[in-house]
């Protein structure tokens, strides 16, 4: 969307009498060869879309409209006035109707070629494990968005984000038990990941085979040692949110007014920063036009800041600090997550797992519950091993980790050097009715002193 047909667009609405405007302009393009799951046949799935999102206020307050067409098109109905029942929207504040995206079939040979190779490794290298009814899918995908933002006092921005993600599944059954494992990556360059694709299937091949003969173990308050990249999750879901403006603004948010005080252990510096090259989460400028930053949320284990849109900077007297995000030109921006993560502290891998005598490592975290204001949860371990004797040895059954934001936070006491990003095509987040927004997390190897873990045969 050009400056000159931002303006234009912005005086039509201002003639019918609003005091503020916002336009947000979004171009979206999903391209994603995979395999579906239980057959052979690769399949493409391309999502092409675009709309404008336009956020009004003035005596009758603030109203969003969005509408899925294009600016040029959205300014000859304003103008023309031939669609009447759009233009009366337009003058009361109204929501008009929606329309779905258009799904276009396309081939993109470069994809296609990564693909090919990707599905040939992984196919092989799965299936000569011969575990009893396996099965496994691949997938590349491609993300590329184009937005921009105006304003009625003169602002204008506007932002190209683009990125890609590598993800392979397996399923398989052990002792009458279904399996699952799943690994990812991404980045700028599909050549560059390519690249990479021999070293990433060995590693996860290597990984797939330590899931075997699990035992069950009892439930209770265990030390539990969460590995580096996806098990950041938990802080993303758990800690993060409570940071967000909005929500830390909340009667019963835990976080909220304690600017300086202790919120963690001392070893605990925690950080958003959407400036990152090649993350899902990355973008020069937020969904409101403002510069992305990066922003120190816990620092030394005390509540340094936290992350806000224009609306909620102004309900604690600051400015925006370029968290303002929506899932599409559908929604209003509201502050969000975009790649959150704990810094790399001092202690080795090793070492931590080392001092610890009897415990849990967790390689891999689920889906859960969660509550975003009261940081209250309960999430599943996709991939755990028992501890013993300082050695991480035989994997667990089904297990919960079980407890509260900040209880988490306050009981971490080791803090390794090994920080790892993980984004991938399912690292999403969820808010309110804004779902599936891309973010990425990571940590590095952290200890919890005492969590509470619950079996999955029930809760202890």
């Amino acid at each position: 969307m050009e400056k000159a047909l931002a303006n234009e667009l912005i005086q039509q609405f201002l003639a019918y009498g609003h005091e503020e405007v916002e336009i947000f302009h979004e171009e979206k393009q999903v391209h994603s060869l995979r395999t579906r799951r239980g057959g052979e046949k690769p399949e493409w799935r391309v999502t092409v879309g675009q709309g404008v999102g336009v956020r009004i206020s003035g005596e009758m307050g603030m109203k969003y409209l969005h509408f899925p067409m294009s600016p040029a098109d959205l300014l000859e109905h304003v103008k023309s006035g031939r669609n009447t029942a759009l233009l009366r929207e337009v003058r009361s504040g109204k929501q008009v109707g929606d329309e779905e995206a258009q799904h276009v079939g396309v081939s993109l040979s470069a994809m296609a070629a990564a693909f090919e190779e990707l599905h040939d490794r992984w196919q092989r290298g799965f299936r000569a494990a011969g575990r009893v009814n396996s099965r496994c899918m691949e997938s590349v995908t491609s993300f590329d968005q184009r937005i921009t933002v105006a304003r009625s006092d003169g602002f204008y921005a506007d932002d190209h984000r683009s990125y890609y993600t590598i993800d392979i599944q397996g399923e398989w059954t052990e002792e009458s038990r279904p399996m699952y494992m799943s690994r990812s990556c991404g980045g700028l360059n599909l050549e560059e990941l390519r690249a990479g694709f021999a070293g990433f299937v060995q590693s996860a091949l290597a990984e797939f085979d330590d899931l075997q003969q699990y035992i069950e173990i009892e439930g209770g308050d265990w030390c539990v040692v969460l590995g580096p990249g996806n098990p950041a999750i938990l802080i993303h879901e758990v800690c993060g949110h409570g940071l967000e403006g909005d929500l830390a603004a909340h009667p019963d948010a835990v976080y909220g007014g304690k600017f300086g005080q202790p919120v963690a252990s001392e070893q605990v510096t925690l950080v958003d920063d959407p400036t990152i090259p090649g993350l899902s989460g990355s973008y020069r400028v937020d969904d409101e036009g403002e510069k992305a930053q990066s922003t120190v949320l816990i620092q030394n284990g005390r509540l340094q800041e936290l992350m806000y849109d224009r609306t909620a900077a102004k309900r604690w007297d600051t400015h925006s600090n370029g968290h303002g995000r929506r899932v599409s030109y559908r929604y209003p921006a509201i502050p969000r997550m975009s790649n959150t993560f704990i810094q790399a502290g001092e202690y080795t891998p090793d070492e931590i797992v080392r001092q610890t005598s009897r415990g849990l490592y967790v390689r891999k975290l689920g889906t859960g519950e969660t509550e975003l204001t009261t940081g209250r949860f309960r999430v599943r371990v996709v991939e755990g091993f028992l501890i013993e004797n300082g050695r991480i040895t035989r994997p667990t059954g089904d297990l919960w980790l079980v407890g509260n934001g900040p209880d988490l936070l306050s009981s971490i006491d080791r803090v390794g050097c090994d920080l790892r990003m993980h984004h991938s095509r399912h690292a999403t987040c969820h808010k309110f009715d804004q779902m599936n927004l891309a973010v990425s997390v990571g940590q590095p190897t952290i200890r919890i002193k005492k969590i509470h873990v619950e079996t999955g045969a029930g809760r202890s």
